[in-house]
């Protein structure tokens, strides 16, 4: 059976990337969200939910949180997060996330047992460690030659390797991104929670993420 998540749209390329990895860890997507934006969505496993005539509160009653693993609220604004995250905690979801923006609704999700990413932080690396989710995208470039972007987890083949020693086993250029900061120094180890870039041929970029 299918994991349930719900989410509450961002309104950017963020909710993108979270739905992505999300689908590809198993889960099914329950996104409160627009008409317009849900229409992005419809290669993923993904049921959008609009407001009408009714409040946020009563539509995340329809959806039933009964079954709901994983709530993540995401939106730019912290009161609604703040509302809906508390009616789930309430409701007994046992993992409920939060972007905010200010440190007194930090310390009020808290007390409620809600967790907190803070919007000046890399939130889509926080994500995915709080939720322990895999995320690896191939992107072909031109004829065999391509883009590698993963997160590194506690599996991943590039754990505890330089960047030195990746590019000499796979042929690959890389890098790597570690709080917000990209990192090139060939004697720089990837370590649990960087994300990797790699370029190079297709074949060696699997073998890579595999």
């Amino acid at each position: 059976m299918a994991r349930k998540a719900l989410v509450l749209d961002s309104g950017d390329d963020l909710t993108k990337l979270v739905v992505e990895a999300l689908a590809d860890n198993g889960y099914t997507i329950h996104l409160i969200s627009n008409e317009y934006r849900g229409k992005e969505f419809i290669k993923y496993p993904v049921y959008i939910h609009t407001i009408k005539s009714e409040t946020y509160e009563a539509l995340v009653d329809r959806i039933g949180l009964e079954d709901v693993e994983t709530a993540l609220f995401i939106s730019p604004n912290d009161s609604l997060n703040m509302s809906l995250a508390k009616l789930c905690r309430s409701r007994g979801v046992p993992r409920v996330v939060v972007t905010l923006r200010n440190q007194a609704a930090e310390e009020e999700a808290e007390k409620y047992g809600i967790v907190t990413v803070s919007a000046s932080q890399c939130i889509l690396g926080r994500l995915y460690r709080l939720l322990n989710l895999k995320y690896t995208r191939i992107t072909p470039l031109r004829g065999d030659f391509g883009l590698l972007e993963m997160f590194v987890t506690a599996d991943s083949r590039p754990l505890g390797r330089s960047l030195a020693e990746i590019e000499e086993s796979y042929g690959v250029k890389a890098a790597l991104i570690r709080n917000d900061e990209i990192i090139t120094s060939p004697d720089a180890v990837a370590q649990e929670g960087d994300y990797l870039m790699a370029m190079g041929p297709l074949e060696a970029l699997r073998d890579l993420s595999s």
